[in-house]
């Protein structure tokens, strides 16, 4: 079982790159959608970078809940 100092060194991290991926991928969309491709493949990008987009967020999202469940357990020990 990790250390709740363990714990909450990988929500801290967890959270930094959530931020920086959300970031990055929100610079890609405005790029894209500001004209950087342009015609149905540029449209499919942007639509595909929109999904990543989603499902990134419920990636760091999940594991940030996993941590939560191990702090959880942890207390209760």
């Amino acid at each position: 079982m990790p250390t709740k100092d363990e714990v909450e060194a990988a929500r801290r991290q967890i959270e930094r790159l959530s931020d920086e991926c959300e970031a990055d991928l929100r610079e890609l969309i405005r790029l894209t959608e500001g004209g950087a491709l342009k015609g149905p493949e540029g449209d499919k990008l942007a639509a595909d970078m929109r999904q990543w987009q989603r499902d990134t967020k419920n990636y760091f999202r999940a594991a940030l809940d996993t941590l939560h469940e191990l702090r959880t357990q942890g207390a209760s020990l």
